[in-house]
């Protein structure tokens, strides 16, 4: 602990010498970014060095006022300073981005994050491909830590939230790696976090992104051998489609994101069902999973001033009656089912337990 303290007490000083409250002015003088670039002349150089140490004091330094306005209760950081910033760093950051060093990538990546300019997403883009799992878990961290920052005051167009998501659903139907999976639900959670007065279309929009991943996943953790570390994804994505009912209680939500929620619902059951049908699957999680799944659907479908029956799947599952469950699932997502009959009209191939 005593180290820590040392390491950081520097950044933290030398954070000092810019003016007081720059990060949230809404227009920089040219003092302030002479300052600003004075300043960050001091800690880049420093994010490529082979001193793990240092490169950590330098990136707390670099991000310290991107934070601390937040922190202490004042205002955002405005679009001036990510400007800035983005004007001072366009060269260094996206070069130790792609930096053969592990540790200097993912601590640039990082920083491109939180600066929120819509000029660093490609290479943020980049990153996921990355095959370093760190590098490509440190891009989905800085896609979400950008997304959060376009809550206030952003620095990104819907143009940049559309690549970003888009990019998102490519890695997150494909995916088999538990972590990049739960990163990606992370980052479309921030997304849908963004009002739509900051940037239009984009909660809808990452709604839209869930739905085809939840889909794309049902299918290929329901034929995988060990589903369960995956599955902990999907149950945060059916937390998420939850909240985005949830938190917008009294809006009247467009028919189509209701219908794609009523989609992952239908796409959740059907995991659960393919992997009882071969034995597989932690009942403790299949359960929690269905339960979400039901609530989901009850609320979506409600949304459309559509009616459809809990069956308490989720209790058919704990008591092992087999019979009873597949009839409840025939009943959802079978053919002739609740959801693949008027006025839902899914695909039964959607749906299709054996594979």
């Amino acid at each position: 602990m005593a180290l820590g303290l040392c390491l950081a007490a520097p950044a933290f000083t030398l954070a000092q010498t810019l003016p007081a409250g720059v990060a949230q002015k809404s227009e920089l003088s040219s003092t302030d970014t002479t300052q600003l670039g004075q300043w960050l002349g001091v800690h880049v150089p420093k994010l490529s060095s082979d001193d793990p140490r240092e490169i950590k004091a330098a990136r707390d330094a670099i991000l310290l006022p991107l934070r601390i306005g937040l922190a202490t209760g004042g205002g955002g950081v405005s679009v001036s300073f990510r400007v800035a910033m983005q004007k001072e760093l366009a060269r260094s950051l996206p070069a130790l981005a792609e930096d053969k060093r592990e540790l200097v990538a993912v601590n640039a990546l990082r920083i491109m994050g939180e600066i929120g300019h819509a000029s660093l997403a490609p290479t943020l883009s980049g990153s996921l491909k990355d095959p370093r799992p760190g590098v490509c878990y440190a891009g989905l961290y800085s896609i979400r830590a950008m997304f959060d920052a376009g809550k206030t005051a952003p620095a990104i167009t819907g143009a940049t939230v559309s690549q970003l998501l888009g990019d998102l659903k490519a890695l997150g139907r494909t995916t088999t790696d538990p972590r990049v999976l739960d990163g990606i639900i992370l980052a479309l959670d921030a997304a849908a976090a963004i009002p739509e007065s900051a940037i239009s279309n984009a909660r809808d929009d990452s709604m839209e992104t869930l739905a085809a991943i939840v889909q794309a996943q049902s299918k290929l953790i329901g034929a995988s051998d060990k589903p369960d570390e995956m599955t902990a994804g999907m149950l945060r994505a059916a937390t998420m489609a939850q909240s985005a009912l949830t938190t917008r209680v009294g809006q009247v939500l467009p028919a189509k994101l209701y219908r794609e929620l009523v989609g992952i619902s239908g796409d959740l059951i059907a995991l659960t069902a393919r992997l009882k049908a071969r034995s597989l699957g932690d009942p403790e999680s299949m359960a929690t999973l269905l339960r979400s799944a039901e609530s989901l659907l009850f609320l979506a479908a409600d949304g459309l001033n559509i009616k459809v029956e809990q069956l308490k799947l989720a209790d058919k599952l704990a008591a092992n009656d087999t019979a009873a469950f597949d009839r409840g699932v025939g009943s959802l997502i079978g053919p002739g089912g609740r959801l693949t009959t008027e006025p839902f009209n899914f695909s039964t191939d959607r749906f299709k337990i054996s594979q």
